[in-house]
């Protein structure tokens, strides 16, 4: 499935592929989300459709972090400032971040290095095989939500849709969401300036927020130590958070995924 959407980013498959919707408490917080005819929803999938060129991720990806990562669940939310890096090659968005679901040692995109330079450096754990540079363990097993401002990103265009404002809304009933609904006070980590616009729908006294700057530079980025201390302020061993081959049990402790 994964080689199928890799080779098959050479025009804009949300003219003809299905775009799989959020269910459950996801689609109870965020009206957004429930689509139906003349939604908001339905309205920005149609303008999609009528784009030319290259639209990432995959429309069977658009709403990965919200199918892979239950309203429940969700511990830590990074909302990434700007929109998912265009991978051309054999690189495709995943629709978490800008993570990619294909990719062959020595493509990783400048973010993806310093971001796992940074997880390295800070909380020693090593990336994913370079074969997935995806954070979709994150997602299913750890309970991190990772969500760009911009959830699609266009290769035939100078701008992409996030400067457009395109997905704002649902980013801002996402979040808001989760700051009204969850019972007990996550961690919110905003990356980037476009991102941290978006701090004004967290409430403080409550819930965690760390800003840093955006990974596709290291200043402001390098050394920030995003990962320890959202695990600091959680009171959970980093590696519970962050690792890339553990999940958590119904009971709550770690099991090695193989």
């Amino acid at each position: 499935m994964l080689k199928q959407i890799a080779q098959s980013h050479h025009s804009n498959l949300y003219k003809t592929q299905k775009v799989i919707l959020p269910k459950g408490s996801w689609r109870r917080y965020v009206h957004l989300l429930r689509g139906g005819k003349g939604s908001r929803l339905e309205k920005i999938l149609d303008k999609l459709k009528e784009e030319s060129g290259r639209i990432q991720p995959h429309p069977s990806l658009l709403f990965k972090p919200y199918l892979l990562t239950p309203f429940e669940d969700v511990r830590v939310v990074m909302l990434i400032g700007g929109s998912p890096r265009f991978n051309r090659g054999d690189g495709w968005s995943d629709g978490i971040g800008f993570s990619t679901s294909v990719n062959r040692k020595g493509t990783l995109t400048r973010e993806l290095v310093n971001f796992f330079l940074e997880l390295k450096n800070d909380v020693r754990i090593k990336p994913p095989a370079y074969s997935s540079s995806s954070f979709s363990h994150w997602a299913r097993h750890n309970g991190i939500f990772i969500l760009n401002v911009g959830m699609t990103t266009n290769g035939n265009k100078r701008y992409s849709s996030c400067d457009e404002g395109r997905w704002d809304m649902l980013v801002y009933e996402t979040l808001k969401a989760l700051n009204y609904e969850k019972k007990e006070p996550i961690v919110f980590i905003f990356l980037g300036e476009t991102a941290k616009k978006f701090t004004v729908c967290i409430d403080p006294e409550y819930h965690y927020i760390l800003t840093c700057g955006h990974p596709r530079h290291r200043k402001g980025f390098i050394g920030t130590r995003i990962f320890s201390k959202s695990a600091e302020l959680l009171k959970v061993r980093p590696d519970d958070l962050w690792s890339f081959t553990t999940r958590r049990t119904a009971n709550g402790s770690k099991k090695l995924v193989r």
